[in-house]
């Protein structure tokens, strides 16, 4: 779940920080045909080619297949998205192996090249919906690190990782979810995630689904204020009293 790993220019403007991704060159690291990949062990399902290196700690790759499969349909089923191709996955057993590798850390999306890389214990939807909400057909291309992260975690399928949760930690600052929404580095990333995945799931019961696929569209504050009028700050004003 860690970072969604730095492929787009950032475009900084006076009302919100926004991310418009941008075409990049995907090195022979990132989409496996370096000959580090050569003796590493493919396993291809309906929607994914999962590459396993030889050392593997995955015993089972059908069952580690069929998770995510079923994963991917779940998520689909409310996002509703057509992927142009297979996901790669690349299934590293630690993160640190990346790393040395030349990798950021894992785990981590490339969504417009249907890419990601991520260490055996990633929760099992979080980089799948990166990749599945960059091709909502209505989708413009403009992300803020609050609702890109905050659909991610609400759809990571870990019960653990969500609001609330054992991994959720209560920052130690004042926050204001206005200010996190307009800067993406404004606060920890337990903010854009965690507090993302609350407002994802209030606004997608107060509102339903249709206003919440337009907003991960265009995920601007002033994109949201259109689709949820003053009911938007009464929501942000909730959950920050949540825990402060």
């Amino acid at each position: 779940m860690k970072f969604f790993i730095v492929c787009f220019v950032f475009v900084f403007i006076s009302t919100s920080t926004i991310i418009k991704p941008q075409t990049v060159l995907v090195t022979p690291k990132l989409n496996g045909s370096d000959k580090f990949y050569s003796n590493w062990q493919i396993f291809t399902s309906n929607n994914f080619i999962f590459h396993f290196p030889p050392n593997t700690v995955v015993k089972d790759k059908k069952k580690f297949a069929d998770i995510h499969e079923q994963a991917y349909a779940k998520i689909n089923l409310f996002i509703n998205s057509s992927v142009p191709r297979k996901i790669d996955y690349f299934v590293w057993n630690y993160s640190e192996g990346a790393e040395k590798f030349g990798l950021d850390e894992l785990s981590f999306a490339l969504p417009e090249q249907c890419i990601i890389h991520a260490h055996v214990k990633e929760t099992v939807g979080h980089e799948i919906t990166h990749v599945l909400t960059h091709f909502i057909s209505s989708n413009k291309k403009v992300k803020t690190k609050l609702i890109n992260e905050g659909i991610a975690t609400y759809f990571d399928l870990n019960n653990n990782a969500v609001y609330g949760g054992t991994e959720f930690k209560k920052p130690e600052e004042k926050i204001s979810l206005k200010e996190a929404w307009h800067n993406d580095f404004k606060y920890s990333d337990f903010v854009y995630y965690f507090m993302g995945a609350e407002l994802i799931k209030i606004l997608n019961q107060k509102f339903g689904k249709q206003k919440l696929l337009k907003l991960l569209a265009n995920q601007t504050y002033e994109n949201a204020i259109i689709l949820y009028g003053n009911e938007l700050t009464k929501i942000l004003s909730e959950i920050e009293s949540k825990v402060q």
